[in-house]
Protein backbone atom coordinates (compact mmCIF):
# COMPACT_ATOMS: atom_id res chain seq x y z
CA UNK A 1 0.00 0.00 0.00
CA UNK A 2 1.30 3.07 -1.05
CA UNK A 3 2.12 6.23 1.46
CA UNK A 4 -0.89 8.41 0.64
CA UNK A 5 -3.26 5.30 -0.02
CA UNK A 6 -2.16 4.38 3.76
CA UNK A 7 -2.92 8.14 4.69
CA UNK A 8 -6.13 8.70 2.84
CA UNK A 9 -7.42 5.03 5.18
CA UNK A 10 -5.86 6.13 8.21
CA UNK A 11 -7.76 10.04 7.75
CA UNK A 12 -10.74 8.10 6.99
CA UNK A 13 -10.56 5.69 9.64
CA UNK A 14 -10.34 8.35 12.16
CA UNK A 15 -12.86 10.98 10.72
CA UNK A 16 -15.17 7.39 11.35
CA UNK A 17 -14.10 7.19 14.90
CA UNK A 18 -14.65 10.70 15.58
CA UNK A 19 -18.01 10.91 14.35
CA UNK A 20 -19.14 7.98 16.23
CA UNK A 21 -17.60 9.25 19.22
CA UNK A 22 -19.42 12.55 18.71
CA UNK A 23 -22.61 10.54 18.44
CA UNK A 24 -21.85 9.00 22.25
CA UNK A 25 -20.64 11.92 23.86
CA UNK A 26 -22.91 13.89 25.52
CA UNK A 27 -22.82 17.93 25.43
CA UNK A 28 -21.35 19.79 28.09
CA UNK A 29 -23.62 21.71 30.28
CA UNK A 30 -24.17 25.30 29.03
CA UNK A 31 -22.77 26.41 32.33
CA UNK A 32 -19.57 24.20 32.36
CA UNK A 33 -16.63 27.39 31.71
CA UNK A 34 -18.29 29.11 35.47
CA UNK A 35 -18.01 25.92 36.99
CA UNK A 36 -14.65 24.71 35.80
CA UNK A 37 -11.80 23.88 38.37
CA UNK A 38 -8.61 25.79 38.18
CA UNK A 39 -5.86 24.16 36.77
CA UNK A 40 -2.86 22.84 38.84
CA UNK A 41 -0.74 23.82 36.06
CA UNK A 42 -2.28 27.30 35.34
CA UNK A 43 0.17 28.89 38.18
CA UNK A 44 3.25 26.92 36.83
CA UNK A 45 2.32 28.41 33.27
CA UNK A 46 1.35 32.04 34.55
CA UNK A 47 5.36 31.84 36.42
CA UNK A 48 6.95 30.93 32.86
CA UNK A 49 5.45 33.88 31.29
CA UNK A 50 6.05 36.44 33.77
CA UNK A 51 9.90 34.98 33.58
CA UNK A 52 10.25 35.49 29.97
CA UNK A 53 8.53 38.60 30.12
CA UNK A 54 10.98 39.81 32.65
CA UNK A 55 14.15 38.24 30.45
CA UNK A 56 15.03 35.67 33.42
CA UNK A 57 16.34 32.93 31.25
CA UNK A 58 15.86 29.48 32.02
CA UNK A 59 18.94 27.34 32.94
CA UNK A 60 17.10 24.28 31.98
CA UNK A 61 17.67 23.65 27.68
CA UNK A 62 14.00 22.02 27.47
CA UNK A 63 12.23 25.25 28.09
CA UNK A 64 11.43 27.78 25.73
CA UNK A 65 14.19 30.49 25.72
CA UNK A 66 16.90 28.52 26.87
CA UNK A 67 20.30 29.23 25.85
CA UNK A 68 21.63 26.31 24.56
CA UNK A 69 25.30 26.07 22.46
CA UNK A 70 24.89 24.89 19.17
CA UNK A 71 26.56 21.53 18.17
CA UNK A 72 28.94 23.37 15.60
CA UNK A 73 30.60 25.01 18.93
CA UNK A 74 30.78 22.15 21.43
CA UNK A 75 32.92 20.20 18.32
CA UNK A 76 35.15 23.35 18.07
CA UNK A 77 35.81 23.02 21.80
CA UNK A 78 36.18 19.32 21.65
CA UNK A 79 38.38 19.90 19.00
CA UNK A 80 40.26 21.96 21.18
CA UNK A 81 40.05 19.77 23.97
CA UNK A 82 41.84 16.78 22.24
CA UNK A 83 44.73 19.15 20.47
CA UNK A 84 45.38 20.69 24.22
CA UNK A 85 44.53 24.51 23.05
CA UNK A 86 41.43 24.46 24.66
CA UNK A 87 41.36 27.41 27.17
CA UNK A 88 40.68 25.88 30.60
CA UNK A 89 38.15 28.54 31.93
Amino acid sequence: MSLKKKAEADAERFAKYFRELAKWMPEPPSDWREKALPSKYDSIYEERIKKERSGVVSKKANEPGAIVESPSTLSKGTEEAATGNADPD
